[in-house]
C-alpha cells in the first residue's frame, strides 16, 4: 500500500522536485501546519512516514513558511529527482469537451493552487502551462464559480503583503478564508489577551482567525454566525476588562457588594484600562476606602464616573477633584460618627448632637469623652466649650456628669484612666437588633423571589411533636415535585452539643440564636417552594427570659418579611420526649398557651393539626401557595387590572375582590358591559355600608377551559428513544411525566457514557419537543430542543430544568435584549408553568414500570 497525499498533487506533479524543499515535522504537528499552507494559498504536498511528516514546498515560499505560526524540526533540499509529465497539459477534463469555453491566464504557481480548489469543487477544467504562465480553460457556466475561487484565493495570499510574522488559528477544519466564510476585524492590544479570547470561544463556535497587523485580527466563521461570534468575543473582552480591573482593586479587600458598588467606575474603566492617567486617578480617590459601605462607595462611584467619563487622557491630569473629596470626607465622618456611637446606648437626640460635633472636625479622642449617660444637652454645652476651644470647659462639662471634680477627671484623663461609661448589655442587643432587622428586610426586598418561597411555620412548645410533622410535610411536598428544604431548629442542636449555658434565655444568646436560624432560612428563601421549619421565626421572643417589648417588636418585624404559611400542631401528652430538652410537659404546655396567645394579638391566621391529619397541612399549604400567598394575590390583582384595560372597565383594588377576598377575574373578562360593572359597583357599595355579609360570588359567563398538559416528542438523534417512541408512541404523543423522566434517565446516561471512548455513543444527540400547556385558561405552550447527554450542569437533567434554567438565564443575564414584557412573559412562565409541570412530573405506577423495563 502506497503513502497517502496530501494536499496539491497537481502542482506536485508538474514543478522539479530541485524546485521544491521538504519541511520535517513530527506527526502530532502535521494537520496544523498543513491547514496553516491552506489557508495562506501556499502550493504543498505531504505525507506520513514512520511518524513523521514530510511537507514538500516550493523553494521559494521559504521566507513566507518561517513568517507563519507553525512548529517544525528542519527544512531540507528534496533529494530525489522526478520526472514531469509530458505535454504541459493539466485538468480533469479534456479541452475538446468544454462545449462553451472561457479562458483566464494566470501566474503558474497561481494556477496550480488554482486548479487543486476547482478539483475539490468538482469544476471540470482544462489547463495549459507555457512557461511562467497557465491558461486556464472553464465551461460558461462555471466562470463565476471560477472568478469566486480566484478571489478567495488572492485574498488568502494577500496575508503575506503584510510586515512581519503572521499569526493564523482555527478551531475547525471547515471554516477557512478559502470557504468565504462571514468575518470581520477585531483590534486586540497584545498577544496575551488573543490567547484569553480563544480560549473562551474554543468549545462555543467555529472560528479561523488571522493577524492582519500588530493589533488587528481577522475572525472568519459559518455563514450566519457573524453575529454570534461578535457577542461571544464581547463577553470574551468584558471577562478580560473585568479580570483587569478585579486585579486593579485586588488590594483594597472590597466584599461582593462592595465590588457591585463600584460596578459604574468598572464599567468607565473597562474600555479604558491603558489611560495611565484615569488609573493613576482612580487609585488616588478610591485608595483606602474598603471601610466605605456598598451605598458609599456607589455615591463615589458615580460621582467619579460624572468627574472623568468625557474626559481625554491628558484632561484627566487637570480634572476638578473637589466633589469626590467632598464626598469622602462626608464619608469619613460618617464612619467616625457610627464608630463612637455603635453599641454605646446613645439615643436618637444625642446621636445628632454628636453628629454636629463631627461635623465640626471634633476628633475621636476628643468624642470618646463622651458616653450615653451625657444628655442631649449635656452634650450642647461640651459642644459649645469645644466651639470655644476651652478645654477647662470640657472638663468642667463632664466633671457635672459624672458627679465629680474637675481635678479628679483631669487626672483621669491625664493618667490614661478615665474610661466612659458603657450601657448594660441589653441596650446594646436591642440598638443591635434594630440594624439587623432594617438589614435584613432591605436584603429580603432585594430577592427576586421567582420561586414564590412560601415558610411553613410548625408552632407548639418543646415536645409536641414539630420536627415530625415537619419532616412529614416536606417528603409529601417533594413527592409532589415541589422544591422543599426543611429548616432544623438550632436550638435543638445546642442541646445535643452540651452547650445548655446558651439557651439560659438571656437577651444576648437568644439574639446569637435568632441570627443563626434567620440564616437557615435566608439562604433557602427566593430558590425553593416551600421552606418547612420546626422553628418559626416568632417563637424566638417566646424563650425570652425576661419579656421586652421592643426585642418582640423586632422579631415580629422580622417574621412579616417571609411570606408564612401557619400551623400549630396538638400535643399528644402522653408521648412527651424529654431527651434532647430543657423544658419538662409543664413548662412546654404553658409554652403553648403563650403561643396561641401570640399568634391571637398578632391576627395570625392558622390551623390546628395532629399527626393523622399531615396530609391536610401539605394540601392546604399548597392551595395557599397557589392561589392566596402574596405572589399569588399579586398575580391575581394583575390579570383583573389587565382584563380591566382590556375592555375598557374601571378599576379598583376595592372592586376586584370577590368572595373569600379573593381577586375575581372574571367580572372583567369582557362578558360585563361598562354599565353593568357600573351597577354592581353600587351593589358592591351599598352592601359594604349595610351589613358585613359575604358578597355572592358573581358567576362567571364565560367558561373557563379545563387545565391541559401534552407532551411530543419530534425528532431525535437517540436510536433508544426513537425506537422506543416507534413501537410504543408511534403518533409521537407521550404523557408529560413520563416523557421528561425519560429524557432525564437518557440524558445522564449518554453524559456518563459519552466520556468511555470504548462505547463510541457520539456527544449528544438532538431531540426536538413540543409541550402543549393550558393552565387556568392561559396557554403555556413550549417550544424546543433538548440535547441528550449534555447533562444537567449544562442545561439539561431533564425537560423542566431545561426550560427552567435556560429562562432563568434569559431573565438574569438578558443576552438578547429582551424588552420588559418580554421578561415579564418569561418570569410568569417561571411562576405559573414551571411549578405545574413539576406538580404533574410524578409517574403513576404503570408509567414506573415502563420507565424501568426501558432501564433494562
Amino acid at each position: 500500500m502506497g503513502l497517502q497525499l496530501y494536499g496539491n498533487t497537481i502542482w506536485n506533479a508538474n514543478v522539479s522536485n530541485s524546485n521544491k524543499v521538504v519541511i520535517l515535522a513530527e506527526e502530532n504537528k502535521f494537520d496544523n501546519i498543513l491547514k496553516t499552507l491552506e489557508y495562506t494559498g501556499l502550493n504543498y504536498c505531504a505525507y506520513i512516514y514512520k511518524g513523521n511528516a514530510h511537507i514538500a514546498v516550493n523553494k521559494s515560499d521559504i521566507d513566507k513558511i518561517q513568517r507563519l505560526p507553525i512548529e517544525y524540526g528542519a527544512i531540507l533540499p528534496s533529494s530525489k529527482n522526478n520526472t514531469l509529465p509530458k505535454g504541459n497539459i493539466i485538468g480533469t477534463t479534456s479541452y475538446k469537451n468544454i462545449s462553451d469555453k472561457e479562458y483566464r491566464k494566470y501566474d503558474i504557481d497561481f494556477a496550480f493552487k488554482l486548479a487543486q480548489r476547482l478539483s475539490e469543487n468538482n469544476i471540470p477544467f482544462s489547463g495549459r502551462i507555457y512557461n511562467s504562465s497557465t491558461t486556464i480553460t472553464v465551461d460558461k457556466s462555471d466562470i463565476g464559480a471560477l472568478n469566486d475561487l480566484v478571489s478567495v484565493l488572492q485574498d488568502e495570499k494577500s496575508v503575506f503583503n503584510r510586515e512581519g510574522n503572521i499569526y493564523i488559528y482555527s478551531n475547525s477544519d471547515n471554516i477557512s478564508i478559502a470557504a468565504k466564510a462571514d468575518y470581520f476585524d477585531v483590534k486586540i492590544s497584545n498577544f496575551n489577551e488573543l490567547e484569553s479570547i480563544l480560549t473562551y470561544l474554543y468549545d462555543k463556535i467555529n472560528f479561523t482567525v488571522v493577524s492582519t497587523d500588530d493589533n488587528t485580527f481577522t475572525f472568519y466563521c459559518d455563514k450566519g454566525s457573524k453575529e454570534k461570534l461578535q457577542q461571544l468575543i464581547n463577553t470574551a473582552n468584558e471577562n478580560i476588562l473585568a479580570s483587569r480591573f478585579n486585579l486593579l482593586i485586588s488590594d483594597y479587600k472590597y466584599t461582593d457588594e462592595q465590588e457591585k458598588a463600584v460596578e459604574a467606575v468598572k464599567d468607565l474603566l473597562s474600555s479604558k484600562m491603558d489611560d495611565e492617567n484615569l488609573i493613576a486617578a482612580f487609585k488616588l480617590i478610591f485608595e483606602n476606602t474598603s471601610k466605605y459601605s456598598s451605598k458609599q462607595l456607589a455615591l463615589l462611584s458615580t460621582e467619579f464616573v460624572n468627574t472623568y467619563e468625557n474626559l481625554n487622557k491628558f484632561e484627566c491630569v487637570f480634572a476638578d477633584n473637589s466633589r469626590l473629596n467632598d464626598l469622602k470626607n462626608q464619608f469619613e465622618k460618617e464612619i467616625l460618627l457610627a464608630d463612637v456611637t455603635k453599641n454605646r446606648g446613645y439615643l436618637p437626640e444625642q446621636i445628632d448632637t454628636i453628629k454636629e460635633l463631627v461635623n465640626r472636625d471634633a476628633s475621636k479622642l476628643i468624642l470618646e469623652l463622651l458616653d450615653y449617660t451625657f444628655t442631649a444637652d449635656d452634650i450642647k454645652s461640651f459642644m459649645q466649650e469645644y466651639i470655644n476651644g476651652n478645654y477647662r470647659g470640657l472638663i468642667n462639662v463632664i466633671a457635672k456628669v459624672k458627679h465629680t471634680t474637675p481635678f479628679e477627671i483631669d487626672a483621669l484623663i491625664e493618667g490614661g484612666e478615665y474610661v466612659p461609661e458603657l450601657p448594660p448589655v441589653d441596650a446594646t442587643i436591642l440598638a443591635e437588633l434594630n440594624n439587623y432587622t432594617e438589614n435584613h428586610r432591605n436584603k429580603i426586598n432585594l430577592l427576586s423571589n421567582e420561586r414564590n418561597t412560601i415558610v411553613i411555620n410548625a408552632f407548639a412548645g418543646p415536645g409536641a411533636g414539630k420536627t415530625t410533622s415537619c419532616l412529614e410535610i416536606a417528603e409529601k411536598l417533594k413527592k409532589q415535585g415541589f422544591v422543599t428544604e426543611y429548616v432544623q431548629e438550632y436550638a435543638k442542636e445546642l442541646v445535643w452539643d452540651n452547650k445548655l449555658d446558651l439557651l439560659n434565655g438571656s437577651m444576648e444568646n437568644q439574639f446569637a440564636i435568632l441570627q443563626e436560624q434567620l440564616n437557615r432560612i435566608d439562604r433557602l428563601y427566593g430558590k425553593v417552594d416551600f421552606i418547612v421549619t420546626d422553628s418559626p421565626v416568632l417563637l424566638n421572643a417566646t424563650y425570652l427570659k425576661e419579656s421586652n417589648e421592643k426585642y418582640v417588636k423586632a422579631v415580629q418585624e422580622i417574621y412579616s418579611h417571609f411570606d408564612n404559611f401557619n400551623y400549630f400542631v396538638e400535643r399528644n401528652v402522653e408521648a412527651f420526649e424529654t431527651e434532647g430538652r430543657i423544658h419538662n410537659l409543664e413548662q412546654s404546655l404553658q409554652i403553648d398557651d403563650e403561643l396561641k396567645d401570640t399568634l391571637a394579638e398578632l391576627n395570625l391566621e392558622y390551623n390546628t393539626y395532629n399527626h393523622s391529619t399531615i396530609d391536610n397541612i401539605v394540601q392546604d399549604a399548597i392551595e395557599y401557595k397557589e392561589n392566596y400567598s402574596v405572589a399569588a394575590q399579586k398575580a391575581q390583582l394583575k390579570k383583573a387590572q389587565k382584563l380591566a384595560e382590556e375592555n375598557n372597565l374601571p378599576f379598583s383594588d376595592k372592586f376586584s375582590e370577590g368572595a373569600d377576598d379573593e381577586i375575581d377575574p372574571v367580572i372583567y373578562d369582557g362578558s360585563m358591559t361598562s354599565e353593568d360593572f357600573e351597577k354592581m359597583q353600587e351593589n358592591l357599595d351599598s352592601e359594604h355600608s349595610i351589613n358585613e355579609e359575604p358578597i355572592e360570588q358573581i358567576q362567571p359567563l364565560v367558561q373557563t377551559q379545563p387545565n391541559k398538559l401534552e407532551l411530543e416528542i419530534g425528532f431525535t438523534e437517540s436510536g433508544l428513544l426513537n425506537d422506543f417512541m416507534n413501537e410504543n408512541y408511534p403518533d409521537k404523543k407521550i404523557s408529560f411525566a413520563l416523557g421528561n423522566a425519560l429524557l432525564e434517565f437518557l440524558d445522564e446516561k449518554q453524559h456518563i457514557e459519552r466520556d468511555i471512548e470504548e462505547l463510541n455513543v457520539g456527544y449528544y444527540d438532538k431531540t426536538h419537543f413540543t409541550i402543549t400547556a393550558l393552565i387556568n385558561g392561559e396557554d403555556y405552550g413550549y417550544e424546543g430542543r433538548f440535547d441528550i447527554g449534555d447533562g444537567k450542569e449544562n442545561g439539561e437533567g431533564n425537560i423542566i430544568h431545561h426550560i427552567e434554567s435556560y429562562l432563568i438565564h434569559l431573565v438574569n443575564e438578558n443576552p438578547y435584549e429582551a424588552n420588559e414584557e418580554e421578561l415579564a412573559e418569561m418570569r410568569d412562565y417561571l411562576d405559573t408553568a414551571i411549578p405545574y409541570f413539576k406538580k404533574n412530573s410524578q409517574l403513576t405506577a404503570d408509567e414506573q414500570k415502563i420507565l424501568n423495563d426501558f432501564k433494562e
